[in-house]
């Protein structure tokens, strides 16, 4: 995982554990900046790209999560 000053994303690629570490650790900006980055490679697990939509719609960026939808739908 990142440390604290560095962005997920540009120190290893994005998994879903990590991203939900980070959730549950409260540090949620950094853990959607995270998955907003590296979204793709969430795209092969429908789960975590489930997950990433509900995040994303509770905290109120829904054109994000219907966006992400879009985007996997398309892939598939």
């Amino acid at each position: 995982m990142a440390s604290a000053g560095t962005p997920l994303a540009a120190t290893q690629p994005v998994i879903s554990a990590d991203l939900r570490q980070l959730w549950e650790d409260g540090r949620r900006g950094p853990a959607i900046r995270a998955a907003l980055d590296g979204w793709e490679r969430l795209l092969p697990t429908p789960r975590d790209l489930d997950w990433l939509v509900g995040v994303l719609r509770s905290s109120g960026l829904g054109p994000e999560a219907l966006a992400v939808q879009l985007a996997s739908t398309r892939k598939r």
